[in-house]
């Protein structure tokens, strides 16, 4: 993972830690806490909080059962800010 990415992430995290889980840095999805719109979980892909639904998605790619996607496709490195 190159540096752009690491900070965008460590970013994120920091905010998690905060208490701001306002979205899935996987999807975009909302995440938040408070409304339990969507639960957590620890990605597999990186020391952050994802969506239940995409902690379910690494679950099966890391079982084999489809294609592992790369990390760059993940919703918050497409925004670019990574707010």
């Amino acid at each position: 993972m190159n540096d752009w990415r690491k900070k965008i992430l460590t970013a994120a995290k920091q905010r998690q830690q905060n208490g701001d889980y306002s979205f899935c840095p996987r999807c975009g999805e909302t995440m938040r806490e408070d409304t339990r719109q969507r639960d957590m979980c620890g990605s597999r892909r990186a020391d952050i909080y994802v969506c239940s639904v995409c902690g379910a998605i690494e679950a099966v790619e890391d079982a084999g059962i489809i294609q592992k996607s790369d990390i760059s496709n993940w919703w918050i490195f497409k925004r670019g800010d990574g707010a």
